[in-house]
């Protein structure tokens, strides 16, 4: 068996070589393993043997069934095989559409053929080099925008919106008064960064939504992309700039060209002496924040804290995922007209837990809902007697999830009796499902604190906390570990009389002692 497979492959090394004639088969096979890589979304994707042959025979103008023949093969699979795999990757280097076997090419052709008047070295992978290393050196001169200049739109019809991953807001409860400081951060304050952060199942991404919705003739453009993932940055870049430039093909040609040769170069993932990763992700963020300073758009970016490293104090960006933080940051200081909305059950350390006093960083903390918005949540489960309502709706605190949740359970296991209900131990279901992976990123360390916080029945100041350790810990390291839990919205800190205290909330506090495992 081992003789015969490697028999195949010599057989299919040796098939239409003429191609290397024509085609310069290095550089686009190096292209191509990256636009594979950036299909796949896995950097460990290379191109088959089987894929480099069929790619010739295409280069050669031979058509499906023919390379099929010469293979030995089905001409179906082999279709099924072209259409999955070598398609894709061509589209994806050259940024158009297939339509026929010939295209590949027709769109290769520029860049990958050789010919006596063609450098054949100039693909369109060095070409973007090249212009991005222009752009850094003289970028074009254009009038600086300023703060003054930014003046306030008439509201107008969006001219692009993608939100085809932002959630259903049908029914929604609540929120006027998030949704009134949301705008006015957005709208009247002009903040270029706004975040919105609390504990799971608060309803972060549905106020988001909503808010969109509301708000979304205030812009020409708006995107949402949710980061539950964690997709590589290179790749949300890539994908904003393309949504960005499609629509400057007529309008601004020169933007629309630089905008494609920059998606080639980040796709390409080319690692040569005179590349630069950390200077072209630099020249991508400068290109997208030329199109906000043009134009007034508006960028929702779901679930941040999947870009995270879990078991660490709060705000630290997993390996290779820092370039996150630095595009928080251009977004925050650079001037343009547009606005960055990003949901986070962890606070980034730029962003700032605030009525709107950081301008450029403002975050708003959601807590559960009013009770008389709450308790409607139960009713639209089923559940009709208003018994007991007031109980359930306060200790779960006014989570939207755990709302929802257990009025499913009420339904379905106790016929929708709420006084059966109370009898029994608190039920978490999918609620307690996120609130286990909100646990699971935490520290150790953190894990000790919030059990001593947890384990009081008062309220602690800082150096009661420290006194609770035997010995006593570190009394700065401990401010580090409270911030980092009041970022996660697990704590509260509350001034009293001129003196700070931290507390858990109940639920929480209920779900720590009955639901985890102590740490010791």
């Amino acid at each position: 068996m081992t003789t015969s497979t490697g028999q195949l492959k010599r057989s299919l090394d040796q098939k239409f070589l003429e191609a290397e004639n024509n085609w310069n088969l290095e550089q686009l096979y190096t292209d191509l393993t990256a636009a594979k890589q950036f299909h796949k979304h896995s950097e460990k994707q290379q191109l088959t043997k089987t894929e480099k042959t069929m790619l010739r025979g295409l280069l050669c103008g031979l058509s499906p069934s023919e390379i099929a023949t010469e293979l030995h093969r089905s001409c179906s699979g082999l279709r099924v095989d072209l259409s999955r795999g070598l398609y894709r990757y061509v589209e994806a280097l050259t940024d158009q559409s297939l339509g026929h076997w010939k295209d590949v090419c027709v769109f290769l052709q520029v860049g990958y053929q050789r010919s006596t008047h063609l450098n054949t070295e100039e693909t369109p992978i060095s070409q973007a080099v090249e212009v991005l290393e222009l752009i850094a050196e003289d970028p074009p001169q254009q009038p600086l925008t300023t703060s003054a200049s930014l003046t306030t739109p008439s509201p107008v019809k969006p001219k692009k919106i993608d939100w085809i991953e932002a959630i259903d807001v049908s029914t929604f409860y609540g929120r006027e008064t998030e949704l009134t400081t949301l705008k006015q951060w957005i709208i009247e304050d002009r903040c270029r960064v706004v975040a919105i952060s609390g504990i799971q199942g608060v309803g972060k991404t549905s106020l988001a939504s909503k808010l969109a919705g509301q708000i979304q003739n205030e812009f020409e453009y708006i995107i949402w992309r949710n980061l539950d993932h964690a997709p590589p940055f290179t790749y949300l870049l890539t994908d904003l700039i393309q949504f960005f430039s499609e629509s400057q093909t007529s309008e601004h040609p020169e933007e629309y060209l630089i905008s494609q040769l920059f998606q080639k170069l980040v796709q390409s993932r080319v690692s040569t002496s005179n590349f630069n990763q950390s200077v072209i992700i630099a020249d991508g963020i400068r290109t997208l924040i030329r199109f906000l300073q043009k134009h007034r758009c508006l960028i929702i970016l779901d679930n941040w804290e999947s870009l995270f490293q879990p078991n660490t104090l709060v705000g630290h960006y997993k390996e290779g995922y820092q370039p996150y933080g630095e595009f928080l940051n251009k977004m925050g200081q650079l001037i343009h007209q547009s606005c960055l909305l990003i949901t986070s059950s962890e606070t980034p350390r730029k962003v700032s837990i605030s009525t709107g006093k950081n301008k450029a960083f403002p975050c708003l903390k959601v807590g559960g809902l009013k009770p008389e918005n709450a308790k409607q949540i139960l009713k639209n489960e089923g559940i009709v007697e208003a018994e007991n309502l007031e109980q359930i709706v306060s200790e779960y605190n006014g989570n939207p999830l755990a709302l929802q949740t257990i009025g499913k359970t009420i339904q379905t296991v106790f016929a929708g009796n709420t006084t059966e209900f109370i009898k029994y131990p608190a039920f978490f279901g999918e609620f307690g499902d996120r609130l286990s992976r909100q646990f699971g990123r935490l520290s150790k360390i953190e894990k000790m604190v919030l059990y001593k916080i947890a384990n009081s029945k008062t309220d602690l100041t800082l150096t009661e906390i420290c006194d609770h350790f035997k010995p006593p810990c570190d009394c700065s390291e401990l401010v580090n570990i409270l911030s980092s839990l009041e970022k996660r919205s697990l704590i509260e800190n509350k001034l009293e009389a001129g003196q700070h205290y931290y507390r858990i909330d109940p639920l929480i506090n209920y779900y720590l002692q009955e639901v985890l495992p102590s740490v010791s």
